[in-house]
């Protein structure tokens, strides 16, 4: 995770950059991004475009050497230790949580012993959709093929059997779900609360703590499914993908305006945004909003190959 006293660097350190103010909020910006999921049916048609809040031009100029290093998107994968970690810190637990859900990157769940491919698609599933009924789990699992009743039921009592009778109860009104999971999602929409917290109570720098803690959750790119079969249900699952680029998109532009409009800002600051803006092209590597507000970035702190680099890397999305 990065480190807001730690600057990496590869040649000596520039000077600060001197950042003007502004008006120090973007408020209608941050409105429009919350708003995303109402407006992305018409983002993904290409009319009503939601924007990045674009960084600000910087006085003095520094070189390429003081980002990040790399041009292109940070394509890191957490390991299972470092992830469980990053989502214990983002609801500030101290204790170890048995079974987690993994959405912000790679499906996936983990700290369960042997579980079969079908059997982790059904406890990702009902993490995901509450309550399903057994048409609901037929039609996600076997993509609505007939089955038998002892086979489906079969399946649960397994499954049941991996993850403990407690976190998935007998059905209620043939209703089921999963409970006393951590699904990094949750955490990751309770760092935007604790964040929201601070902001309320005038708290910059607790506010930016939670949002980097959040965002430290991501991945990779959301929802990846790690096959098709018995995984075909996430293909249809629109509502919960803008659920979480919304928070996703809010909570990197906020962050990324904290720390371009800090009383001091410096090069850590521009670290600290190029690094928020590339979170969210983690989760969304084929965001332009969010590649056109990093390009901007490098091209105002004078980092134009950067910015090429980046925009190359690009065509691949178009």
């Amino acid at each position: 995770m990065l480190d807001e006293g730690a600057v990496r660097a590869d040649g000596p350190r520039p000077g600060p950059a001197v950042i003007p103010a502004g008006d120090g909020r973007r408020a209608a910006a941050l409105v429009r991004l919350k708003d995303r999921v109402d407006q992305l049916d018409r983002h993904r048609e290409g009319a009503d475009p939601v924007t990045m809040p674009l960084p600000r031009p910087v006085g003095p100029r520094f070189g390429d050497d003081c980002g990040l290093g790399d041009a292109g998107v940070v394509q890191e994968r957490r390991s299972g230790a470092g992830l469980d970690r990053a989502m214990q810190e983002a609801i500030g637990a101290e204790t170890d949580v048995p079974v987690h859900v993994v959405l912000l990157g790679h499906v996936e769940v983990r700290r369960l012993g042997h579980v079969t491919p079908q059997q982790q698609a059904l406890i990702c599933f009902l993490a995901l959709r509450p309550g399903a009924g057994r048409e609901d789990i037929v039609g996600a699992l076997w993509d609505g093929r007939a089955i038998s009743e002892s086979r489906f039921l079969n399946l649960i009592a397994e499954t049941r059997a991996v993850v403990g009778s407690s976190r998935l109860p007998p059905a209620g009104n043939g209703r089921y779900s999963v409970v006393g999971l951590t699904v990094d999602a949750d955490l990751l929409t309770e760092a935007g609360r604790r964040a929201d917290q601070a902001r309320r109570s005038d708290d910059p720098h607790q506010e930016r703590r939670w949002l980097r803690r959040g965002l430290s959750l991501i991945s990779g790119p959301l929802l990846r499914p790690p096959g098709r079969r018995y995984w075909t249900w996430l293909d249809d699952a629109y509502d919960i993908a803008a659920g979480l680029e919304s928070t996703i998109v809010a909570q990197s532009a906020r962050l990324a305006d904290l720390a371009l409009t800090s009383d001091d800002p410096g090069p850590r600051d521009v670290e600290v945004a190029e690094w928020a803006y590339q979170r969210c092209l983690l989760a969304m590597p084929h965001h332009d909003d969010v590649a056109q507000a990093l390009a901007e970035l490098y091209r105002r702190t004078g980092r134009r190959s950067a910015a090429l680099s980046l925009q190359r890397s690009r065509s691949r999305y178009h």
